[in-house]
């Protein structure tokens, strides 16, 4: 479902037994957004000549490695090796991704 507050409450007011789930885009989304703000902090962070390295990567960084262009995945690559907080970002980015891949429940809790 919706990650809205409003559909939370009302599933939990007539169905209270029911678990949760919430759908890929909205996750991916919010930890999309979470990404970008690092991205901009660490901008600030860097300066005007280190920052430039990181400046630049809003496009690469939302979208998942496999649907780059192989020039587009190597510059990521380069500027992720650069800095290291936005790395880790990225590679959990791409983890949480892989969840909804995951075949039935029991996969997905042990991935």
């Amino acid at each position: 479902m919706d990650m809205s507050g409003a559909y939370a409450a009302s599933v939990r007011a007539h169905a209270p037994h029911a678990v949760l789930t919430f759908d890929r885009f909205h996750v991916i989304k919010l930890m999309n957004e979470r990404l970008d703000d690092l991205r901009r902090e660490l901008v600030r962070e860097a300066g005007a000549q280190a920052g430039a390295a990181i400046k630049g990567l809003r496009w690469l960084l939302l979208h998942r490695k496999a649907n780059l262009l192989p020039d587009a995945a190597r510059r990521l690559e380069a500027s992720l090796a650069l800095n290291a907080p936005l790395q880790c970002a990225y590679v959990l980015k791409e983890e949480l991704g892989l969840l909804w891949e995951q075949p039935d429940g029991r996969s997905a809790w042990a991935f």
